[in-house]
């Protein structure tokens, strides 16, 4: 496990059961937290030293609320 943050964006990592990887980015103020189920390498290292802002908006990120 791991975890970055920046003034307003949180990213999360946490590798769990059978090799599955979950990756959370958190928005600071009010806007929620998206997951990326099973990320990409390429998206572990934005998470480690990219911009937080590209796993936010990424297609594969999904709002933690809509995930029922």
């Amino acid at each position: 496990m791991f975890q970055r943050e920046t003034e307003s964006l949180l990213a999360v990592a946490v590798f769990s059961f059978q090799d599955r990887q979950l990756l959370t980015v958190e928005r600071t103020y009010r806007d929620g937290t998206h997951v990326i189920v099973d990320p990409t390498p390429e998206e572990i290292e934005i998470a480690r030293s990219g911009e937080l802002w590209d796993l936010w908006n990424s297609k594969r990120a999904r709002l933690l609320m809509g995930m029922v």
